[in-house]
């Protein structure tokens, strides 16, 4: 008789179905399925969820439609095959003719235009959207967006970084907002970060995986050279430290 124990087989239906149908409900249907920032679950004896908007949430949209499109691969249903059709209306609306994707203005950060940020989110799920349907009109907004991205870049011998978070139609915003904090907080930003308001992981570390994972669908050298150029910046380049730990 064997020793081995059998071990019990790893199943991710049931925390699948979850997903799904958490990422279905938690959608706000009266501003075009925009996800809410905040959800509140009361403690208390009266048992009840509340659910906000904080932010300009499309960056976020962009995360729940990259797991949607995942999710639905397994197993889908009519609510969560409509979030996911409703999100990829959403995304599309948010790609502007540059190829970058782009927030409407929303106080007290009105400069928000195109986060580097948002850009990694939006790339990540086209790049799963298009995996899953091959799409010719998916991968010309991916091309457009590499372009883009690569354009704005600034360029060293060896690596590629952008030196700023907020990129607007008429060039890169180079305000410190006070959002991001003041006082101690900033000195030690602006006076340890080389290249100004920037966080390499945010704004570039993030855009590695769905441009490896783009080349390896297309074969697309573009975008094989700026997730190259973003490698060189992240380890060599940036302000990560040896404990792993990174200013940004």
């Amino acid at each position: 008789m064997s020793s081995i124990r059998q071990v019990e087989r790893l199943n991710l239906e049931k925390n699948a179905k979850l997903s799904r149908h958490f990422l279905s409900n938690t959608l706000d249907k009266s501003k075009g399925y925009l996800p809410f920032f905040w959800i509140f679950i009361s403690k208390g004896k009266e048992k009840f969820v509340e659910l906000r908007h904080s932010w300009p949430d499309q960056e976020i949209a962009f995360r729940y439609l990259d797991s949607l499109i995942k999710l639905n691969r397994m197993k889908c249903n009519k609510e969560s095959k409509t979030a996911e059709e409703k999100l990829k209306k959403l995304l599309l609306s948010c790609l502007k003719e540059d190829g970058l994707a782009y927030r409407p203005e929303w106080p007290p950060m009105t400069s928000y235009d195109a986060p580097i940020m948002d850009q990694n989110r939006a790339l990540t799920a086209l790049v799963s959207w298009f995996e899953k349907e091959g799409s010719k009109f998916i991968k010309n907004r991916i091309d457009k967006m590499i372009e883009k991205l690569t354009d704005i870049a600034f360029k060293k011998r060896d690596y590629w970084y952008f030196p700023y978070n907020i990129y607007t139609p008429s060039g890169w915003n180079k305000k410190w907002s006070s959002y991001w904090g003041e006082g101690e907080k900033k000195r030690q930003v602006l006076t340890s970060v080389e290249f100004a308001i920037s966080g390499a992981a945010p704004n570039g570390g993030m855009l590695i995986l769905p441009l490896v994972e783009y080349y390896r669908l297309t074969k697309n050298e573009k975008s094989l050279k700026l997730a190259k150029m973003m490698v060189n910046w992240n380890l060599y380049h940036s302000n990560f430290k040896k404990d792993g730990s990174f200013v940004g």
